[in-house]
């Protein structure tokens, strides 16, 4: 925005505070540590912010902050990359990695979200690291079958079909009985 739109929309500090400090803390999840720069941007985003709030007062300022940082994040990111078919949600994430890997707010501070023509050593290392992903996702039908486990299934399911279950339980009642026994006695001989 020009300097004669950024005074007519002054945004008022106590009820845009939260938004910028979440403009900030985004910036600064972007490596954005120039303290200048981090200023400038964050005031451009909220003047933006303050401009889409008086058309829109039902809308928080936090939430108008944080559309319009991701909003000039993506301008940037087309304006750098070029055109592209893939879906604008994809392009941002990949942007976004591409922006991390590159590094670029500490490599290029001043061109960083700039709305000037980058410098040619950034469009490299940015398009250098443009994530080239796979094709979409695409959803298939399939049919579930039965499971065979071959004859160790069918041997194991036939011997234990042949236990009788009346020893089992006759094992598992003696041992109770000597448990008992066992603490009964040991009750007594302390007590």
């Amino acid at each position: 925005m020009g300097t004669m739109s950024a005074t007519l929309h002054q945004p008022d500090p106590t009820l845009w505070h939260d938004a910028y400090k979440r403009v900030e803390d985004h910036l600064l999840a972007y490596r954005v540590t120039n303290r200048a720069l981090l200023t400038q941007l964050g005031q451009r985003i909220i003047e933006h912010a303050a401009a889409r709030h008086e058309l829109e007062p039902h809308r928080s300022p936090v939430e108008l902050a944080g559309e319009e940082v991701e909003r000039l994040i993506a301008e940037w990111i087309d304006r750098l990359i070029g055109p592209s078919d893939e879906t604008p949600a994809r392009r941002f994430a990949r942007g976004r990695a591409a922006i991390h890997l590159a590094n670029l707010p500490e490599l290029w501070p001043s061109a960083f979200l700039d709305v000037r023509d980058p410098p040619p050593g950034l469009l490299q290392d940015l398009r250098s690291t443009y994530l080239e992903a796979g094709p979409d996702l695409e959803f298939s039908n399939m049919v579930p079958r039965p499971l065979d486990y071959g004859p160790i299934s069918e041997t194991a399911g036939r011997t234990w079909r042949t236990f009788s279950k009346l020893p089992v339980l006759g094992g598992v009642m003696i041992w109770m009985l000597f448990v008992s026994m066992l603490s009964t006695a040991f009750y007594l001989t302390r007590f």
